[in-house]
């Protein structure tokens, strides 16, 4: 703008660049299949990889990385979208629907393993199950099985870093520390009233929940039914319960970074320690003073149970106490090797990003 701006399609391009560094060990999909079959006990391992497949082979996958399209198709980025853009017709017929649909078309809504398996993958991803979940979003998630995944070495802050060095070198002027107190609109732009001072600008692209956004234009609930609307629709959404792990330094894993999804049990609601996600660090990464590795174990907690619950810290310890035994029972190599645990809920996630209530 006249005030000056940033470049954010060049923005995106440096980030994409600092992905390359970013360490992805893939896992064939027969690996990932063979796991999830064994965890659930299938006898017929070939027929449930078989099946999985033929899900995936309905959809084209995710869209893919800007390095990833112009190898395929040779043109710059937009071009090279388009020029694959047919490929993405057989998702059509899938927009709008759920995934149990199309598991319905293959005469898969009875294979529980599968179900299981895609419950957990669009719970974590998607933040909603098979009955939920439209079916290209739940095909995408899927794909990481296929494709494979990456790993921010040091955590997910260096990539937050990556752009931020990225933005600042395109004229980008970072303030950090500078909570935004109001938005005002004016003849000349907005006003941006934050603890460290004022200034104006063209636009503003706000970062912030329904909730903080009303509170910063000064906004009455009615004022923005939008606003109200999506207000109310993050209300029924999802907080996270946390456990936050160093391990006894030699813990006998696998060197490389690695994730565990665990299922306790699957006929119950993939939430409140029933369902868990655990990242583990790779044995290189400098992540504890006592040069042990690091796993962050989460899992979903019903926002509306938990501003409901009359004792909520009461709530949080049993969904905690519950994650441990899960971990103990589905992945015990890293139960046994615990050293130190930190704790963390939505209350600590309002207190360090200032999130009413700690949605995520």
């Amino acid at each position: 703008g006249p005030r000056g701006g940033v470049d954010v399609a060049a923005v995106g391009q440096v980030a994409d660049q600092c992905l390359d560094q970013i360490w992805c060990r893939p896992q064939r999909a027969q690996d990932v299949l063979d796991e999830r079959a064994a965890l659930f006990g299938v006898g017929d391992v070939s027929q449930y990889c078989e099946t999985a497949q033929l899900l995936i082979r309905d959809g084209p996958g995710p869209a893919q990385p800007t390095r990833d399209t112009q190898r395929d198709t040779g043109l710059p980025v937009a071009p090279g979208h388009l020029a694959r853009a047919p490929r993405y017709l057989p998702l059509l017929r899938h927009v709008g629907r759920p995934l149990e649909r199309m598991l319905r078309r293959h005469g898969l809504e009875g294979c529980a393993p599968l179900r299981t398996y895609l419950d957990a993958v669009c719970q974590i991803t998607v933040q909603a199950g098979t009955r939920e979940v439209e079916a290209p979003f739940a095909l995408g998630a899927m794909d990481y099985c296929f494709r494979g995944t990456g790993h921010v070495h040091g955590g997910i802050g260096e990539l937050a870093w990556a752009l931020a060095h990225a933005a600042e070198a395109r004229g980008a002027a970072l303030r950090t520390s500078d909570r935004v107190k109001a938005l005002t609109r004016t003849p000349e732009g907005w006003r941006v009233d934050a603890r460290k001072g004022s200034l104006l600008a063209d636009r503003v692209v706000a970062n912030l929940t329904p909730h903080a956004l009303r509170r910063v234009l000064g906004a009455e609930v009615g004022a923005h039914p939008r606003l109200d609307a999506l207000a109310e629709r993050v209300e029924r959404g999802w907080g996270a319960a946390m456990l936050y792990l160093v391990l006894e330094p030699g813990a006998q894993l696998r060197p490389e970074a690695h994730h565990l999804e665990l299922v306790v049990d699957p006929g119950a609601p993939f939430v409140e320690g029933n369902h868990l996600f655990a990242s583990i660090s790779g044995a290189d990464e400098d992540r504890s003073e006592s040069g042990g590795r690091t796993v962050t174990v989460s899992t979903h907690v019903p926002m509306e149970r938990l501003r409901a619950a009359e004792d909520p810290g009461a709530y949080v310890a049993r969904i905690q106490q519950r994650m441990r035994e899960g971990l103990a029972t589905r992945a015990p190599e890293l139960a046994a090797a615990v050293r130190e645990e930190m704790t963390a809920s939505p209350r600590t996630f309002e207190r360090f990003t200032g999130r009413d209530f700690g949605y995520v």
